[in-house]
């Protein structure tokens, strides 16, 4: 029978911004790859030492294969470029940190996941018919990271079984992504007088770190409600009619070396405006609607089953994006 292929032309990047961004991850996989291995000469315990040679061993892959991807783009195989100076200086800061768990935060729990979630969403906004190579590509990058996630997660648990190190765990994380998220200061692309105007704006506050953002209680009202304890990382990313909840469960277990799911959890989410549908896609099977309830902004939705990554795409009835 005839193979008919549904995928449709047209994607948010054109070759120019695809190089681009491809550049940028290069550079970041090319900073893990030297982190971990810097840091294998200073870290006491031998079996991180050996699962650090594995990691660097992905990293120098993925920079590898992302220059092989440029370099058929035409943007030159050995390019890597911070998005930001100030996303170098961040990484600069990052190979300073001292102690093991400091270090194992800042990878595992804040830049590793911050690439795998960009490595998923521009895979699902590029073009997947003229860009096809591309999305593999970032596919594959985007498993390993999350293999690099969950091994990083259950050392971090072994590691911070005293109060006063989970606390210090929670505020390297919360430092390092205040300054991943505020990467650069507010309107720097924005003429001078328009900068000075929206940084002048009564109604801005402008902080130092995401600590402190939580200490002033500057994130206003909660957005997000689970109905059971789980060990679950959750990103909301606007899309142009839908908004997209990316979820990592972390719940990693050493001894059967696998992510444990979680079922059957009440996942409430207040969001910007009312979407009457919800879609579940998680890797390798088809996306699955889900019914969605609540009132005004808020979407009430049940999830049966949570794997390693999950992503919940909230929509108008019948539209559906990539993101």
């Amino acid at each position: 029978m005839p193979v008919v292929d549904r995928r449709e032309f047209g994607g948010r990047f054109n070759v120019k911004e695809n190089g681009q961004r491809l550049a940028n991850y290069r550079y970041l996989e090319v900073q893990l790859m030297e982190m971990i291995g810097g840091w294998s000469h200073t870290t006491p315990q031998l079996a991180f030492k050996a699962i650090f040679g594995y990691h660097v061993y992905d990293h120098v892959q993925a920079a590898d294969l992302l220059g092989e991807r440029l370099e058929q783009l035409r943007s030159g195989r050995d390019r890597e470029e911070p998005a930001t100076d100030d996303f170098a200086r961040l990484c600069e800061h990052v190979w300073k940190l001292e102690s093991t768990i400091e270090r194992l935060v800042a990878v595992y729990r804040v830049l590793e996941p911050h690439l795998v979630s960009t490595y998923v969403y521009h895979a699902d906004a590029t073009d997947p018919l003229t860009d096809t190579l591309t999305v593999r590509l970032l596919r594959q990058l985007a498993a390993f990271g999350q293999s690099h996630i969950a091994w990083g997660q259950a050392v971090l648990e072994a590691l911070t079984q005293s109060p006063a190190d989970r606390k210090r765990a929670l505020e390297v994380q919360a430092d390092i992504e205040g300054q991943l998220v505020a990467i650069a200061p507010v309107g720097a692309n924005l003429p001078e007088a328009q900068r000075d105007a929206l940084v002048n704006h009564p109604g801005m506050k402008i902080h130092a770190s995401a600590a402190e953002v939580f200490a002033s209680e500057g994130l206003g009202q909660q957005q997000v409600w689970i109905d059971q304890e789980a060990d679950l990382g959750l990103h909301v990313q606007r899309l142009d009619a839908a908004a997209a909840v990316h979820i990592v469960n972390y719940a990693y277990d050493s001894v059967q070396d696998r992510v444990v799911p979680v079922e059957g959890v009440e996942l409430a989410i207040r969001l910007s405006q009312r979407y009457a549908a919800a879609s579940v896609f998680v890797p390798g099977a088809q996306p699955q609607r889900i019914e969605v309830d609540g009132a005004d902004t808020i979407h009430r939705v049940r999830l049966d089953h949570l794997g390693v990554y999950t992503i919940v795409q909230f929509h108008d009835d019948g539209v559906v994006q990539a993101g």
